[in-house]
Parts: structure tokens; C-alpha cells; sequence
């Protein structure tokens, strides 16, 4: 089973986890005791180009409880007009000496003011359902962190390994969104203090790949 929900497939959702929803508490409770994270996974491929690489992955939901994945960044123009980017991702390189691709509700930095937190936008995984996705970056690989921040220059001139991390939540019944349509499908705005709250990590496992990086 693959795709993303409609609102209909949402209530169908919803109804599972809160059944009669006698209180907020209880079927917020019902969601967590269901939901077992070992039945998350997801898969990564990397498939490099002619001066970029795609990583390719697909996320499947084994589980009882319905989640999103929060995997659609976007891009702002002057004008603060939203573009939403399925290839869009931050990176970079980590203590390990990994390349690591994320998609996820990135924390604001200690000491900067934000009008507007990075909130990606979402897509419902079902239970029993898997959607696919992909982040795309140049080659030799570069870094780019959100809210502006600049990474410091990599100690070696190559990657042997890259990973993927994609934030997520698990739908309750405090869930609450609005639809987004684009070119490649509708997706989820979802309301930012449910999302911040609720938001947790999957991470991939390592992809072995000796792949350039970029020290500049």
C-alpha cells in the first residue's frame, strides 16, 4: 500500500486512534500505546549524476498508528512567496566524518530571534502504507544548514558514507492541517505547536559511497 491521505483517508485515520474520543488525554494515550517505532523504516539509495547526487528513499509504516513525515522543505523568493521543493534538503557533514541528508523540523539557534520557525511541510503515511521521496545535492557535496548558519570546512576532501534523517509524528487526535496542493501532489501544513511538540528522528542506516565534498 503506497500514497499519501486524502481527507477522507484522514477520519478513517483519526477514527482508529481516538475511536469515540472521549477527552483530548485518552486518545492522545491510545496513539502512544499503539505505536511501536521499530516498525518505521527507512530505506536509502544513492544514485549519482552527471554533478549531483540523488538519494532516493522510501519511508514504510509497518505499524498500527498512522504518522507524517514532514520531507517537503520549501523555498521563499523575495517576495516571502513558498515554493514547495520535493528535492530540498539541509546537509551536512558530522562528527563521524558522515554525510548526513535531513528533512525534519530543524531547532532554532540559541540566541536568534525567528518571526517564522522552518516547519516542512508533510506528507500522511497510513498504517501499512510506505511513500517514496528524494533529496538532491550537488556534487563534489556541499553543506547547507538552516536559519542561515554556516558549517564549518570539513576536515577531509571526501565522504565515506552517507545517511538520511527524516523528522516525523505520530498522528493523535490533537492532529490538525490544512491542505497544500502542488505539482507533485498535495501536502500537509501542519499547525506549528502540535508539530513542534510531537516531532522525533528516523534515521537510515549508513549508505557506504566514497563521494567528493566540497571545501569551500
Amino acid at each position: 500500500m503506497t500514497g499519501c491521505w486524502t481527507r477522507r483517508g484522514l477520519v478513517v485515520a483519526l477514527a482508529a486512534v481516538a475511536m469515540a474520543r472521549p477527552g483530548q488525554a485518552k486518545g492522545d494515550a491510545r496513539a502512544m500505546d499503539a505505536f511501536d517505532e521499530s516498525k518505521l523504516r527507512v530505506d536509502l539509495v544513492l544514485e549519482p549524476g552527471e554533478g549531483y547526487l540523488a538519494a532516493a528513499y522510501r519511508l514504510v509504516n509497518g505499524g498500527a498508528v498512522p504518522v507524517v513525515v514532514f520531507d517537503r522543505l520549501f523555498a521563499t523568493d523575495p517576495r516571502g512567496m513558498r515554493t514547495v521543493d520535493p528535492d530540498l534538503c539541509w546537509r551536512w557533514v558530522d562528527g563521524a566524518g558522515d554525510y548526513v541528508i535531513a528533512k525534519l523540523l530543524p531547532s532554532v539557534p540559541r540566541g536568534m530571534r525567528v518571526e517564522s520557525p522552518e516547519i516542512p511541510y508533510a506528507r500522511g503515511v497510513p498504517a501499512g502504507a510506505a511513500v517514496q521521496g528524494r533529496a538532491v545535492v550537488p556534487l563534489p557535496l556541499d553543506q547547507h544548514l538552516p536559519y542561515g548558519r554556516k558549517a564549518p570546512v570539513p576536515p577531509a576532501s571526501e565522504v565515506g558514507s552517507v545517511r538520511l534523517v527524516l523528522g516525523y509524528a505520530v498522528v493523535d487526535a490533537d492532529f490538525a492541517y490544512t491542505t497544500v496542493d502542488t505539482p507533485e501532489g498535495p501536502v500537509l501544513s501542519v499547525r506549528p505547536p502540535w508539530a513542534r511538540s510531537r516531532h522525533r528522528l528516523l534515521h537510515s542506516a549508513a549508505v557506504a559511497g566514497n563521494l567528493p565534498l566540497a571545501r569551500d
